[in-house]
């Protein structure tokens, strides 16, 4: 499983480390599953509930206890991921009810690429997950390996099919991102199955893709692969902030000639009357 393309260690870094403990303070979270389930204003189920950040098709959120946990079975575990925010299902599967991994249509380099299957609003929040383990350069699977923490070893998504984070495309030249890695991670150092928090930085529309910047020197280091684009016209990505600023530029010289032309004509009629 997995994208064709892969993200390297030297590039996981891109939106910043994770905060280091202590520099920016936050409010204690209530105990994990105390009160009532409390949604996000994505609508999703916040961490401290202990249920499975995941949502369904129509937008309602997961009624199922996150990492597989079964109720009544004293906290046990059903898959060993005791951090990662999904349930059983959702782990096996991905977050289905918001993205799914599709080959990409057009280019065979790019691999799978990530499809929002409703509207998403902007900070949906989604876990990159997998076995944690050091960080081998040479390793079989080494470029798809993201940073946990500092110290912590590398996560590695690739050993599981339900991981769809390891599918968001790379922007290319006339694209960016509407993907960002949050301040959250998921498990210790100790653990077999950690995650780290992605976000949403924009609306995604159903349809568009989900994108994820591996950071600068990602196309460098690889000059076989082509550095192209990867939204199509079923499939798009987001455009590039330039384009975005040149397109508002445009539409608003449209609107001023517009508005120039219509002074003239009525400059016109009056010297008439």
């Amino acid at each position: 499983p997995g994208s064709a393309r892969a993200m390297p260690a030297a590039a996981l870094a891109y939106g910043g480390r994770l905060r280091v403990a202590g520099v920016q303070k936050k409010k204690a979270a209530p105990p994990l599953g105390s009160g009532k389930p409390k949604l996000t204003r994505q609508g999703q189920n916040a961490y401290h509930t202990a249920l499975c950040i995941a949502t369904c098709s129509n937008g309602k959120p997961c009624s199922h206890m996150a990492c597989g946990i079964v109720p009544g079975t004293d906290g046990k575990n059903a898959n060993a991921a005791s951090a990662v925010p999904y349930c059983a299902q959702h782990m096996r599967n991905g977050d289905s009810g918001a993205v799914k991994a599709i080959p990409h249509p057009t280019n065979k380099h790019i691999g799978r690429i990530l499809i929002a299957t409703r509207d998403l609003p902007k900070g949906y929040r989604f876990a990159y997950w997998g076995t944690r383990g050091r960080w081998t350069p040479k390793g079989e699977n080494a470029e798809f390996a993201m940073e946990f923490k500092p110290n912590c070893g590398v996560i590695d998504p690739t050993p599981h099919g339900g991981s769809l984070m390891q599918c968001a495309g790379h922007p290319g030249p006339d694209e960016a991102r509407n993907l960002a890695w949050g301040d959250e991670s998921f498990g210790t150092r100790y653990d077999d199955v950690v995650g780290r928090e992605l976000r949403l930085c924009q609306p995604v529309p159903k349809g568009h893709q989900v994108v994820l910047n591996y950071g600068a020197d990602w196309m460098k280091t690889r000059p076989g692969i082509p550095y192209s684009n990867i939204g199509t016209a079923k499939y798009p990505a987001p455009p590039a902030a330039r384009l975005v600023r040149a397109a508002g530029r445009a539409a608003l010289g449209q609107v001023n000639g517009t508005d120039n032309a219509s002074k003239k004509q009525g400059s016109g009629k009056g010297k008439e009357n």
